[in-house]
């Protein structure tokens, strides 16, 4: 495909998927699911640092600190609140691999309870200490990490894609 901009020829390659109705309802359903069953954390607030606009406030989920980058708190806030955080399930990345380096510093070790494997996407569920973490990745991804029912995985939230519920 060709688009011409500020009189130059730009030349574009576009992928055309083509899915069959039931793919597009599955795809559907599993989106619209996670949509609706956001992952929740009751968390317990430890610091908030601040530097100009930009704010990294540090909770205590399970005994574990996760970071979440703020611009700005929408409510007020104090040391040891209770702070309820959510995450989409899209946005979490799982990895089998304890001893990885990654930029991620909110990595949740959890035990595998579910899995639904559709085309395209995988709903993965995993619980750490009655609450469960639910993760949609690839079904490439899915079959090439081998993720079984029963295997404790991690769980990689970025900080920016936190936010408080």
């Amino acid at each position: 495909m060709f688009f011409i901009f500020n009189n130059k020829i730009l030349n574009y390659k576009i992928k055309l998927y083509f899915f069959t109705i039931k793919e597009i309802y599955k795809i559907r359903f599993i989106y619209n699911y996670r949509k609706e069953n956001m992952n929740l954390l009751k968390t317990q607030l430890k610091s908030i640092t601040t530097q100009k606009d930009l704010k990294i406030m540090e909770v205590v989920f399970d005994n574990e600190t996760l970071y979440m980058i703020l611009l700005e708190l929408p409510i007020n806030l104090n040391i040891n609140d209770s702070v309820t955080l959510g995450i989409k399930p899209l946005h979490i990345a799982i990895s089998k691999n304890f001893h990885v380096d990654t930029s991620f510093l909110n990595q949740i070790k959890v035990s595998v309870i579910a899995i639904e494997v559709g085309e395209l996407l995988t709903a993965i569920e995993g619980v750490v200490n009655g609450v469960i973490l639910q993760s949609v990745i690839t079904t490439k991804a899915y079959y090439r990490l081998g993720i079984n029912i029963g295997d404790t995985v991690i769980m990689l939230l970025p900080a920016s894609e936190l936010f408080i519920v």
